[in-house]
């Protein structure tokens, strides 16, 4: 076998061996770790007293639908 591909083939080895972890630590697999989980709930701020119109401060709606 000639260096340069001896070489070429060990960079590839590392490089595959380097990825492999990367390749298990994504995906549903990951879900099932306990990483946050959130409700399947929505909070339409309009319930929450914003209004739409591009000139009312809607903050307190904003902030009411967060706590919520």
């Amino acid at each position: 076998m000639s260096d340069p591909v001896r070489r070429q083939l060990l960079r590839f080895g590392a490089l595959a061996a380097a990825a492999l972890p990367l390749a298990h630590s994504g995906g549903a697999a990951a879900a099932d770790r306990g990483g946050p989980r959130f409700p399947d709930a929505w909070f339409p701020v309009t319930d929450h007293g914003a209004v739409g119109d591009g000139a009312t401060d809607c903050t307190a709606a904003v902030r009411a639908a967060v706590s919520a």
